[in-house]
Parts: C-alpha cells; structure tokens; sequence
C-alpha cells in the first residue's frame, strides 16, 4: 500500500511539471514590443516574424471578417488549424477608420499581426469598406509600396523609410500628402533609397514635403493635369531633371530647392520663392512666356547658372532673385521688366557687363552690390533713383552708359551711401545699349 501511494505522489509531480513544460513553451515567444519612433502604437521593424506572409487578394492585404465600429476598426485573420503541427504564417491585420459614407480611411496595421515588409499592395477593401484614403505609416521594412487606384488621398504612408526603394501610384490617385502646418508627417520624406516613383496621368495635388530629402530619387515624370506643388516638395532630391507641367496653377516655397537639378523646364505661368534656390548644379532653365515674376530668392545661390532665357513677359524680378549666382558674366534685363528687387543680382562675383533695358524707375538698395568684376552698365533713361549701395564695391566698375543727357543724369538721385564706384565712372550720355 505504501508503494501504491508513493507512485500515485510520483505521477501527479511528474504531471505538473510536465504541464508546467508546456505553458512557457506557449508563452515563450510572447514579448513586448517596442514602440514606433513616429506612431507609438505601431511595431518595430525588429520585431516582425520571419514567417509573416502578405494576404492572397494582394501582396499585403489581409482577409477581413471582422465587424467595424462607428470610429474604427481592423481587419481580423485567424491561422486555421491543420494536423501540421506547424503554426501558419500571420497576415497584416490592417486597421481602418470610418468615413461615415461606407468608405473607409486606411489608418494602419495592428501589431498583433505581421508587420509589412517587402513588395506590398495596399489593400481596396477592408471589413467590406472600400478604401478611399490612407493615413497611417506602414512601418520601415518595405521595400516597395503599391497604391491601387481607388485610394484617391494618401495623406501619409512612409517617412525616413530607410528600406523603401520603389513607388508605384496606380492610374486612379489624385493627391499626394495633406495641407497643414501643424500635421507634422509627409509622405516619402527622408526615404533616402527611394529611387523609383511612378506617378499616374490623376494626380492633382502634391502637397508640402512629399518627397523632401529624397536624395536617391533621380528622375520623376509629372503630368500634365497635376494643379499644385507643395512646399518644398521636392527639396534637397537627387532630381537632376525636371519639367513642369503646364496645368501647375500653384507653387509653393522652396519646390525644388537644394535638389541635384542641372536641367529644369517650366511649362507653366506659376513661379514660388525659392523656387531653385540653392540648386548649385543647374545649369539649363527654359521658361514660359506665360510666366510674369520671377520670384523673391528663386535662382538665389545657382551658381552654376550662366544665363537667363527671359520669357517675353516678364515685368518684375523680385527680392535677392538671382544672387550670389557666381557663374553668370552677362546680364540683359527685358525692356518690360518695371521693377527689380533689392539684392536682385548681389554678389553675382563673375558679372562683366548689364544692360537695364527695363522700365524700371528706381534701382533699388544693393542691386548689384558686391559684382566685383562689373565694368560697364547701361541705365535706361527712366530712372530717376539709385538707392544705397546699389553699386556696394563694384570695384571694377569703369564705364556708365546713359541715353539721355549729362543734364537729365544730374537730376537723378542717387544715393552717397556705398556708391562712389557709380559716380567715379565715366559717363556716356545719349548712348546706346552694350552688346552683350
């Protein structure tokens, strides 16, 4: 009887341990998962499975039979149990925000399935809504993002995505990002490998950011049809050829500036501030006819910039629009040109001659200050003002040309403040234009 009992103790340890066993084995891959450096509730890119594989309707969309609430909701997938003893792989289990009009906006992934990676698709339904938007960060594992064509706004969907190497907009989207100075994402910048972006024949608006400091991004087709670019767009990009499309209706600042670009067209009449500021490689630039203003700062810091092709009518040139662009040597601003900002042309270190063809009735304050290679200008009879500094240490300044009398130059006024290269030069009155 003793024995009986003491084999009847040993079985029920050996029976607890045995089951104790098999708890840890289950809970043994369970961990915390980190937090997202932008959305706090989205998974670490360390923390997807190896196993993980993207739903069968597209290479990242997972099947949906989950009910959604009012608010939101996500996308379920369950791995079926089969006499394999080995567990099958997740599916992304997409999260959704509803639009109050059976459509839906794609708003995430939950990380209790797998996290995206590789060539995905972003699915056109979820919980039998039709996917319409998308706002959500697809995580930094994704090397290729297709968006299908019945998503029309994709607010945001990738920044400083590291693996991210290739775009494609399906024919359908029509907005990229979202006007707004306090949201604080922007689609694609920062994803310094994104080389490749295909954009359709749809797309209206690309809005601020979009692809900011896109540095391996070389070349983009934009069509005709797009309305807006954002500001700074595409600032700071590998782009190194660029045309604008004539149905632009709005530029903003700083589209383009501190990119690559050595060649850019510019089929429509809109122009921004700081539109190819900074650009030091940009050596070719076509204009439209249409285009009136060349804005404050657009061409400021072009070094490599020689020449301007001036559209026909153009009437004003605005504030530091070509300084310190150190290659150009001859300058002939049009006969329709009415005013030319302050530090228009300062610092332009490399120019020789200028002929002011232009209406213009005031050279404003330090105009060409610091062109220190400048020996001749022909001023246009009009002018009755030269402000101070215009001519700022324009030491090689030596000839003055002047259609007009000696008489009709001394009732112009000029400024005493940093001009005593301009009164120090010879004149030449009832003179025609340089050639240049």
């Amino acid at each position: 009887m003793a024995k009986e009992m003491k084999r009847r103790e040993f079985l029920k340890a050996a029976g607890v341990t045995v089951l104790a066993a098999s708890v840890a084995g289950t809970l043994g891959g369970c961990y915390d998962l980190p937090d997202d450096p932008y959305y706090p509730d989205y998974p670490d890119s360390s923390s997807s499975s190896s196993s993980s594989r993207p739903d069968s309707s597209s290479s990242s969309s997972s099947s949906s039979s989950s009910s959604s609430s009012s608010s939101s909701s996500s996308s379920s997938s369950s791995s079926s149990s089969s006499s394999s003893s080995e567990a099958q792989p997740l599916k992304i289990i997409w999260t959704i925000s509803d639009n109050g009009d059976g459509t839906a906006t794609l708003t995430g992934y939950d990380n209790t399935g797998a996290t995206p990676a590789g060539e995905i698709t972003l699915p056109t339904k979820v919980s039998g809504r039709m996917i319409t938007k998308v706002d959500c960060n697809v995580g930094n594992k994704v090397t290729k993002l297709t968006i299908p064509g019945s998503i029309k706004s994709v607010y945001n969907v990738a920044r400083d995505d590291l693996s991210l190497r290739e775009v494609v907009l399906e024919e359908g989207v029509e907005q990229l990002g979202l006007k707004s100075f306090n949201y604080g994402f922007f689609s694609f910048s920062g994803c310094k490998n994104l080389s490749k972006v295909q954009i359709p024949k749809t797309l209206k608006r690309i809005e601020e950011r979009c692809f900011y400091d896109c540095q391996s991004l070389k070349s983009i087709s934009l069509p005709e049809g797009l309305t807006k670019i954002g500001d700074s767009a595409f600032a700071g990009t590998g782009l190194k050829s660029v045309t604008i499309p004539s149905t632009i209706e709005e530029l903003e600042w700083s589209v383009f500036a501190g990119s690559d670009l050595e060649t850019a067209t510019v089929k429509c009449g809109a122009t921004s501030q700081r539109m190819f500021s900074g650009c030091e490689q940009l050596q070719t630039i076509e204009l439209s006819d249409t285009i009136t203003e060349i804005s404050d700062r657009m061409f400021e810091g072009c070094t490599a910039l020689k020449m301007i092709p001036w559209p026909k009518n153009v009437q004003s040139i605005g504030w530091r629009a070509f300084r310190d662009c150190t290659a150009m040597t001859r300058l002939s601003i049009p006969v329709g040109v009415t005013s030319i900002g302050s530090e228009a042309f300062k610092g332009c270190v490399a120019l020789l001659k200028v002929n002011i063809l232009g209406m213009i009735t005031t050279i404003e304050d330090n105009t060409f200050a610091d062109c220190k290679k400048l020996s001749a200008v022909y001023i246009p009879m009009t002018v009755n003002e030269i402000g101070g500094r215009a001519f700022n240490r324009c030491v090689s300044l030596q000839d003055v040309y002047y259609p007009m009398s000696e008489s009709a130059w001394a009732n112009i006024s000029i400024s005493g403040d940093g001009n005593g290269f301009l009164t120090a030069a010879d004149l030449h009155t009832n003179a025609l234009p340089l050639v240049i």
